[in-house]
C-alpha cells in the first residue's frame, strides 16, 4: 500500500531513470520531481517534468496518481486526470514551443502514454534516429476530444507494471519525446521581427 504519492514518485523516477538509460538517453534527459512547467506558471505543477539536460528544454510530463483503494475503478479512467495533463501538454506546445507533445499517466502499477494531435506522425514513426533503433509504435486506442482538434489527446492502452511490451513502450515514448523540435518562444519572436523589417 501507498501512504502518499511523494512514494509512488520515488518509484516512478528511478523506472524512468532505467527507462532514459536504456534509450541511451541518460546524458540527454532526466526526469526531475515536482517541477513547475514554468517558473512563469507556477500554478502548472505536474508530478514530475522531463528535461533534456544539455539545453534544459523540456520534453515532456509524467502524472503520477496514487492507485484508488481495491473495489474502485483506476485513476487512469477518470477523465479529469487527462484534462489535468492536457493542460500542462498544451503549455508546452503554446509557451516552449514544442512541436510534438508526449505525456506519460501512471500509478506505477498502470501506465499510459499520450500525445497531442502534433505528434501523431512522431507516435507513429518505429525509427527516431539514424542508427534506426527500433521504436515501438504508440498505439492509439481512444482519442479525447476538445474544442480544437490541435488540443485532441490521443491515448495508449493502459498498460500494467508486469507487461513485457511496457519497457519498450516506455523507451520508444521518451526517444520521441528527446526527438521533438522545439522552437523557443523567444526565437519564435526574433525571427517574425526579423522578417518584418524591409
Amino acid at each position: 500500500r501507498w501512504s502518499a504519492e511523494v512514494e509512488i514518485q520515488d518509484h516512478v523516477q528511478a523506472v524512468l531513470c532505467d527507462v532514459i538509460a536504456l534509450a541511451g538517453l541518460d546524458n540527454d534527459i532526466y526526469p526531475y520531481r515536482e517541477v513547475g512547467v514554468s517558473s512563469i506558471a507556477e500554478h502548472l505543477r505536474p508530478d514530475m517534468v522531463i528535461f533534456r539536460n544539455s539545453k534544459g528544454t523540456t520534453l515532456g510530463v509524467c502524472v503520477v496518481k496514487k492507485p484508488n483503494k481495491p473495489g474502485k475503478s483506476s485513476p487512469l479512467t477518470e477523465t479529469r486526470l487527462y484534462n489535468q495533463i492536457a493542460g500542462y501538454m498544451l503549455h508546452l506546445l503554446y509557451n516552449h514551443g514544442l512541436k510534438s507533445v508526449f505525456g506519460i499517466v501512471t500509478t506505477y502499477n498502470e501506465w499510459r502514454v499520450c500525445w497531442l494531435s502534433g505528434a501523431a506522425e512522431l507516435a507513429n514513426c518505429t525509427s527516431v534516429d539514424a542508427l534506426e533503433v527500433a521504436a515501438e509504435h504508440l498505439r492509439l486506442t481512444r482519442v479525447l476530444e476538445f474544442d480544437n482538434t490541435d488540443k485532441n489527446l490521443f491515448l495508449t492502452d493502459v498498460y500494467n507494471w508486469n507487461q513485457p511490451a511496457l519497457i519498450p513502450l516506455l523507451v520508444s515514448t521518451v526517444k520521441k519525446m528527446s526527438a521533438s523540435p522545439a522552437i523557443p518562444p523567444t526565437s519564435l519572436i526574433d525571427s517574425i521581427q526579423e522578417g518584418q523589417r524591409f
